[in-house]
């Protein structure tokens, strides 16, 4: 509940997903039939937006790969770019976190996610 939160304007990502879909839950008073054309687009609306959230991309300040996830992930900087390594906590980066790999090394990373599964033809 966002009642719950404190200082809203530091919100994760997660956090945001989760007070949407309470709000969804809510809007939706647990009415099945005779849904109005305004309920269900504020469900569609909330929908989208929790997905956009849940995007897959972790700020590497609200954590760090944990030791049940891969090794290597995606990480991305400050600038948009990335690099397949382990995000790491850095205190000479501006950002607090680089990420390194055999080859690379990546200051000023700012998000990570688990790499996609590989592609298998159909």
């Amino acid at each position: 509940m966002i009642e719950d939160y404190e200082d809203i304007t530091n919100m994760t990502n997660a956090q945001a997903a989760e007070v949407l879909e309470n709000m969804r839950i809510r809007i939706m008073g647990g009415r099945c039939n005779g849904k109005t054309k305004l309920v269900l687009s504020y469900e569609v609306a909330i929908q989208k937006a929790i997905q956009k959230l849940k995007d897959g991309w972790i700020a590497c300040v609200e954590r760090l790969p944990g030791e049940q996830e891969p090794f290597s992930v995606l990480c991305c900087d400050s600038r948009g770019e990335m690099l397949i390594a382990h995000p790491f906590e850095d205190d000479a980066s501006n950002t607090g976190y680089s990420a390194e790999s055999d080859e690379c090394y990546m200051y000023d990373c700012v998000a990570w996610r688990l790499l996609p599964e590989p592609y298998k033809e159909a």
